[in-house]
């Protein structure tokens, strides 16, 4: 037999259950690519953000490319989680976000570019040259 406090105990966690199972949540898949092993400072970082989500996997053995997958709040959005992360692991790893499956596919199958992109190395012939003859480039 059931006594009263049992019934009481019963019936709020059926109203937790409820509420609990009530709320919805849909997650968003981002694909995050990087120069080095970025993954375990990402990770931490995130761990200690204000940002519901959920990390994945994904087989990193098949390609030089060091990538890793996480499962983001609908509600939140890539800027989000790269403020989550910060700039200088941004920066420090080039990382690379992909809301899209597809397009995080085409990333891994181009074919691996130099340490530099073009645009990079044009900036750095500019500074070169700022460099190498100030005179030329008159101070504001």
């Amino acid at each position: 037999m059931v006594n009263e406090d049992q019934q009481k105990t019963k019936h709020r966690f059926t109203n937790i259950s409820k509420t609990i199972l009530g709320i919805k949540m849909n997650w968003n898949t981002i694909y995050i690519t990087g120069k080095s092993d970025f993954r375990e400072d990402v990770r931490k970082r995130l761990e200690h953000a204000d940002l519901k989500f959920m990390p994945g996997y994904i087989d990193n053995s098949t390609t030089s490319t060091i990538h890793d997958l996480y499962w983001i709040d609908d509600k939140a959005s890539v800027r989000n989680l790269k403020e989550a992360i910060g700039s200088k692991l941004v920066w420090k790893f080039r990382l690379q976000f992909y809301d899209c499956l597809e397009k995080f596919i085409q990333s891994q199958n181009e074919a691996p570019s130099a340490d530099f992109t073009n645009e990079e190395l044009s900036m750095i012939e500019e500074v070169k040259d700022h460099m190498l003859h100030p005179e030329l480039y008159p101070s504001h």
